[in-house]
C-alpha cells in the first residue's frame, strides 16, 4: 500500500526542523504532474510532490530500472524485474485509480518482443497514449502502437535495429504528423516521422520512414 517514506526530525534549539531523507538505492527519477517520481532497487516507486510528504508502494518484486511519467496524464510507465534473469516487464499505472490502497496498474507486459535476452535502455510515451518507445543495449528500438493502457488493439513492432546500445528516444507532434528520434551511443540520431493518409472510406493508414540525421 502507499505509505510514507523513512525520514528524520532532528531538533535545534527549541525548535524542530524536518530533514527529508530519500530512501537508499535509487535507481531512476522522472518528474511531471507536480511531483518528482523516484524507482530504487527494492522495486519500490516513490513520489515526492510540493508539499515533500514523500509516498511510494511496492511496484515490483525486485527493482524498478525506468520511469516515463505523462504530463499531459496522470499515466506513469515503468520498466523493471519480478524474477532473476533479463526478464524487463512494463507496467502502465493509472495514478488516479486505486486498488487495494495502491496505483492501479492497467495493463502488464515483456519489454522483449522476442526470445534474445537483452536489456533496456530507455523509454518514452508520446502524450496521445498510442505510442511508446523501447529502447535495448542491443540496438533495437520497439514501438508499441495502440491505447498504451490496454493490452487490446495495442502491436508491438521492431522499429529499429542497429548495432550500439540506443541512449535516447523522443517523440515530437507537428500538425498530423508524428515524429520519432532514437539515439545511440555515437550520437548519430535516426529520425522516423509517422503521419496518417485518408482513403476514400476515411480509413488510416500509416506510414513512416526513416532519415538519418547529422549531429550538430
Amino acid at each position: 500500500m502507499m505509505g510514507p517514506a523513512p525520514g528524520a526530525t532532528p531538533a535545534s534549539g527549541s525548535a524542530a526542523s524536518k530533514f527529508l531523507c530519500l530512501p537508499p538505492g535509487i535507481t531512476v527519477c522522472d518528474s511531471g504532474r507536480g511531483s518528482l517520481v523516484f524507482g530504487d532497487m527494492e522495486g519500490q516507486i516513490w513520489f515526492l510532490p510540493r508539499s515533500l510528504q514523500l509516498t511510494g508502494f511496492q511496484a515490483y518484486k525486485l527493482r524498478v530500472t525506468h520511469l516515463y511519467q505523462l504530463k499531459q496524464h496522470n499515466i506513469l510507465a515503468s520498466v523493471g524485474e519480478d524474477e532473476e534473469g533479463i526478464n524487463p516487464l512494463v507496467k502502465i499505472w493509472n495514478l488516479e485509480k486505486r486498488d487495494g490502497g495502491n496505483p492501479l496498474c492497467t495493463r502488464i507486459f515483456p519489454a522483449i518482443p522476442g526470445t534474445e535476452p537483452t536489456v533496456v535502455s530507455c523509454l518514452t510515451v508520446h502524450e496521445n497514449l498510442n505510442f511508446m518507445a523501447i529502447g535495448f543495449t542491443d540496438g533495437s528500438v520497439t514501438l508499441n502502437k495502440g491505447d498504451i493502457t490496454r493490452d487490446r488493439h495495442s502491436k508491438t513492432q521492431i522499429l529499429h535495429k542497429g548495432n550500439y546500445p540506443v541512449t535516447g528516444l523522443a517523440f515530437r507532434q507537428a500538425g498530423k504528423t508524428t515524429h520519432f528520434v532514437c539515439c545511440d551511443n555515437r550520437e548519430r540520431p535516426v529520425l522516423y516521422s509517422f503521419w496518417k493518409r485518408l482513403s476514400s472510406r476515411g480509413v488510416g493508414h500509416p506510414w513512416l520512414w526513416p532519415a538519418l540525421l547529422s549531429p550538430k
